[in-house]
């Protein structure tokens, strides 16, 4: 297996280059390849440093020189073209590579199989002294559309990389986020839980202007996250976040992103609340009715100007009461509150656990929903929201995640076509001490005394 390392160059000073050409040979040794792409530099100590290279006579460093300055998507796509390793790994021409940790995500590699591994990295200054270190998490879809937090070091396969592409001309300042979006789509990478990179940051560099982000990378960035998510098959807004970096500062973008999936259908959703009317209880020196204290909260919560459509979803009401309560009264309370829904008594003559009734009670109003999704509410509960916009945040969310919808059933259906009948086997007490004691005999040292064994015993007991 062997890897190309990428370094595309333009202008750089030479001293920084130096660093940067010197770690990358130490990392490939004699067995990988460096692949340099002059972009057709103007900096004569620049051409003076790569002409230096050219003439040292290694064998695994390859010096290729364009006629333009065409950017950096086309500079990597170009050493890409020229390498002949299994696998890529792009490296800016400032930064510098850890020998140790590329060798930790080689065994990395092997160890999973994988086609695309990525390392956790440290930011230094234009000196080299440590800013901060940055120990990345295990890959994750969401994070990956809120911001590129994979950066370096990757190692990716050349097949891959062909399958999806490579690097996408004209979004330059976020061209390896496109590309990790769109290799992620094909297969998951793999976290090396190692440093093999030291990320240099400049006061100006393509992407940004000392703490200000360049608008044209986030406009990029931006395109890039929309692309995705069509091509996922979920169209999605997508905003940058704004901060303001001092108190007297206007918010401004940071590199991270807020996305919203918009779901294809309208979705309903149903709000289960079992319950018994006339139910009372004092909060704060007044005593509510429950039940309606929660519609109330649910009717807030529904801006007056959708009428009760949350964005084109609408909202039921699923009311499961007692079998001595007053159905008329129940429906009737539900459009006191301008809500739409159905209120349904459960069976008589039913002496169950508290628990227990609660689980019956949220399974016979699944029969009752219309919805793909269905929310459950104590009726004791305010209908909390978050900035008032759940349906907003909640229902596209939801869209995205579920896969499957629960069919309406006929009114007719008995509860044993709802709620599947299962025999659950409990052991018995005296048998269940025993055999915890047993296990304890077997895993911790042997018991010194009785009264060890009685300790041990009275501990299980308040478990």
């Amino acid at each position: 297996m062997q890897v190309s390392f990428l370094i595309p160059v333009y202008n750089t000073d030479p001293a920084v280059l130096t660093l940067c050409v010197n770690s990358v040979l130490k990392a490939a040794a004699d067995h990988h390849q460096v692949v340099m792409v002059d972009d057709a530099s103007s900096n004569p100590e620049t051409l003076a440093f790569l002409e230096r290279c050219d003439r040292a006579g290694l064998t695994n460093l390859k010096m290729i020189r364009t006629a333009d300055n065409a950017g950096v998507s086309h500079a990597l796509n170009v050493a890409a073209t020229e390498a002949s390793g299994d696998f890529l790994a792009p490296v800016d021409h400032d930064d510098v590579v850890v020998s140790q940790g590329f060798s930790q995500m080689l065994r990395c590699l092997r160890y999973h199989r994988a086609s695309w591994v990525y390392s956790d990295e440290i930011q230094v200054d234009a000196n080299g002294f440590l800013i901060r270190r940055m120990y990345k998490p295990e890959y994750s879809p969401q994070l990956l559309r809120s911001l590129m937090y994979i950066n370096h070091l990757q190692l990716f396969s050349q097949e891959i990389f062909r399958k999806v592409g490579g690097y996408r001309e004209g979004f330059e300042g976020s061209q390896d986020h496109d590309l990790a979006l769109r290799m992620s789509e094909a297969v998951e990478p793999v976290h090396a839980e190692t440093i093999a990179y030291h990320w240099r940051i400049l006061e100006e560099t393509q992407s940004r202007s000392g703490e200000q982000m360049d608008l044209k990378t986030i406009d990029h960035s931006q395109q890039a996250l929309r692309e995705h998510f069509s091509r996922m098959g979920q169209p999605a807004s997508v905003e940058p976040v704004l901060l303001c970096r001092h108190p007297d500062s206007e918010p401004e973008p940071i590199g991270v992103y807020k996305s919203r999936l918009e779901p294809n259908d309208a979705l309903s959703v149903s709000v289960v609340i079992p319950c018994r009317l006339g139910t009372r209880k004092v909060v704060d020196g007044k005593e509510l009715i429950l039940l309606e204290h929660c519609l109330q909260a649910i009717s807030r919560s529904l801006s007056a100007t959708d009428d009760r459509v949350a964005g084109g979803h609408e909202v039921q009401i699923v009311l499961v009461l007692n079998a001595e309560d007053d159905l008329a009264k129940a429906e009737e309370s539900i459009r006191r509150h301008h809500l739409g829904g159905i209120a349904i008594c459960d069976e008589p003559g039913l002496i169950l656990r508290a628990n227990a009734i609660w689980e019956r009670r949220n399974q016979v109003a699944i029969s009752w929903c219309f919805s793909m999704t269905i929310p459950r509410c104590r009726r004791q509960a305010g209908f909390m929201t978050w900035h008032r916009c759940w349906k907003k945040r909640m229902l596209p969310a939801w869209a995205g995640c579920c896969r499957t919808r629960i069919e309406p059933c006929s009114p007719a259906a008995t509860t044993s076509d709802v709620i599947p009948q299962c025999t659950t086997h409990l052991i018995p007490m005296p048998i269940m001490w025993v055999m915890l004691c047993t296990v304890i005999l077997l895993t911790m040292r042997p018991l010194q005394s009785v009264a060890h064994f009685c300790v041990a015993v009275d501990r299980l007991s308040r478990i």
